[in-house]
């Protein structure tokens, strides 16, 4: 049976059955009909839970046990609107891959008419194995879902809302990443500390190592002073950089004067005046 957290919530306690023997804790008895006998491969996982990533060894671990105890839990499923005879997984992918690899033809299930999209998702909350980004995605499912703030939904999922911000802030960094970075389950906290690095280069060298295994949190935040201090601008170079900037306008200015060739003002004339004056004082000090 699937290893789950031991949190309650509002929101698990509304949809939790009495008994702790389902091996899903949060539906109601009413919510779903008899057991019946589903056809492998009439069924398919559902494609928009948030749930990818499957530990093979751990899908071979319990096809051996259902092999020798049988299937102790039976799957939930609902219909599926674009096939006549198909159904769509609720809960239980894990029971489903693992009779799939014995070439069971049949499979206990039951249909659940609930709200699946949040039944699934808790069902992937509650889990002990799920990585960090796939438990963002899934809360920012369920913000969607039920229109919850991120106060509400650290209240609901008995969760601190720090760690609900945080999940959803991940979810910035870029997709290609956080599907690598589900795989190899990198901590929370070092994909935050990536995901506010604002410096592009610097996010992606922190993004690469990450990948490798070689950023942890204090290295992440490490090399974010790291660059931060080589990248410190002195006040010399900011004030050649405005110098620069502001002569280039000039520069810029008097050009146009010239394109338009009208009769200057007297004030023009004496502003060109003092500004030749002041540029012949400067050169003359620096022996140009």
């Amino acid at each position: 049976m699937a290893k789950f957290k031991s949190r309650t919530s509002p929101f698990l306690d509304r949809q939790a059955a009495a008994t702790k023997t389902l091996a899903t804790p949060f539906l109601r008895e009413s919510q779903f009909k008899h057991t019946f006998e589903a056809t492998v491969a009439d069924i398919q996982p559902d494609p928009q839970q948030s749930r990818k990533i499957f530990d093979d060894d751990e899908i071979v671990e319990l096809a051996r046990s259902i092999d020798s105890r049988g299937l102790l839990q039976p799957i939930l499923v609902r219909q599926d609107d674009n096939r006549p005879n198909g159904w769509i997984i609720v809960a239980g992918e894990r029971r489903w891959r693992a009779v799939s690899t014995l070439g069971w033809e049949h499979i206990p299930a039951i249909e659940y008419e609930g709200d699946y999209v949040s039944a699934n998702l808790v069902e992937n909350l509650l889990r002990e194995d799920l990585s960090p980004v796939e438990e963002a995605q899934g809360v920012q499912k369920l913000l969607s879902c039920n229109g919850w703030s991120q106060s509400e939904a650290g209240r609901q999922l008995c969760i601190p809302q720090s760690r609900v911000n945080k999940l959803i802030h991940i979810l910035d960094l870029p997709e290609n990443f956080l599907a690598k970075a589900a795989e190899k389950k990198i901590p929370l906290n070092t994909l935050v500390a990536i995901s506010r690095e604002s410096q592009p280069q610097v996010r992606e060298e922190m993004m690469a190592k990450a990948l490798e295994g070689g950023l942890t949190v204090l290295a992440a935040h490490a090399a974010r002073t790291e660059k931060k201090t080589c990248n410190q601008v002195s006040d010399e170079e900011k004030f050649s950089k405005s110098y620069v900037n502001t002569a280039q306008k000039f520069i810029k200015n008097i050009s146009i004067i010239k394109e338009r060739s009208r009769r200057l003002t007297d004030e023009e004339i004496a502003l060109l005046h003092q500004s030749m004056n002041a540029i012949n004082d400067i050169l003359a000090e620096v022996g140009k």
